[in-house]
């Protein structure tokens, strides 16, 4: 008897790997107290990342964005267009499944998870679950997640202890993460998906 072809099951982090939620914290930073509009930062925590960010401030420019009536439908996308088509293309094959779980946090306006899906439509596709969750070890077990990529060191660090099989997604603030895949372009995430799963597909064929 042939085993059942598996569902690859893979997780999105939304922040950092398809959308820009820098850009707009960077832009409400320097509205609010003049700090200069660099294009990244290198510390996740804007407090620390050497931009004339206190805590205090950090905190009030938090409050600020979070403020923002459906905030995150209205963000720039990170990846790039030809990262996209792929992604598109694979979300409209059935040999995979797509999820986005993220840390956002509810803002006024439309559900956090209608945003994101609102955001996803257009600017992806749709066909793409998303799970606004912070714990995220626990829903990648749970969903039996077979790739995962993400952008914060914090999470990523909880998934490779988690025993997640996840890729890091370079940004300027998770220089100091080792031990973990570092991908460079969404693309080259997809593309190790796709070619593993063909070695996957000849071995048992």
């Amino acid at each position: 008897m042939f085993e059942e072809k598996k569902t690859v099951r893979i997780m999105l982090d939304l922040d950092g790997v398809l959308a820009n939620f820098t850009k707009i914290f960077l832009e409400t930073a320097h509205d609010m107290f003049q700090t200069p509009l660099v294009p990244s930062v290198n510390h996740w925590n804007y407090s620390e990342a050497g931009i004339g960010l206190t805590k205090e401030m950090t905190r009030q420019v938090w409050e600020c964005v979070l403020q923002r009536e459906n905030l995150w439908e209205k963000l720039e996308p990170i990846a790039e267009e030809e990262d996209l088509a792929l992604l598109r293309e694979m979300v409209g094959d059935p040999n995979y499944e797509f999820y986005a779980i993220t840390a956002r946090p509810q803002t006024p306006g439309r559900p956090v998870i209608l945003q994101c899906c609102n955001w996803l439509e257009k600017h992806v596709c749709r066909g793409i679950s998303v799970i606004p969750r912070r714990d995220k070890v626990k829903i990648c077990k749970g969903l039996d997640i077979d790739y995962a990529i993400d952008d914060s060191p914090v999470f990523v660090q909880e998934l490779l202890e988690g025993g997640i099989n996840i890729y890091l997604q370079d940004q300027p603030y998770n220089q100091e993460l080792t031990g973990v895949t570092r991908i460079y372009r969404l693309k080259e995430f997809l593309e190790i998906i796709q070619e593993e799963q063909q070695i996957i597909a000849a071995e048992v064929g």
